[in-house]
């Protein structure tokens, strides 16, 4: 557990939870086992979240693809990428 941090998986997430939790920012690995970024992107998309959205990665070669494909679908969030590293 980290204080100020809530864990949750892609099922737990609705509106319940935003209301409860209310994130100053929505964090997830690019790909999961169960779900990526668009996934989680159109879910909250769909419950109506309009706040900060980011991906945390290592090097990535086509961040802009991606973030392009999620506004795309989400075009509400605030969606970019947190890298792990700094270059």
């Amino acid at each position: 557990m980290i204080d100020g941090f809530h864990f949750a998986g892609i099922d737990d997430l609705d509106a319940k939870l935003l209301a409860r939790v209310r994130p100053d920012v929505v964090l997830s690995g690019v790909f999961q086992t169960t779900f990526d970024v668009l996934d989680v992107a159109t879910t909250l998309q769909a419950l109506g979240y309009a706040g900060r959205y980011r991906a945390v990665a290592d090097a990535f070669p086509s961040f802009a693809l991606i973030v392009d494909e999620v506004r795309a679908i989400a075009p509400d969030i605030d969606f970019g990428f947190l890298p792990l590293t700094l270059s």
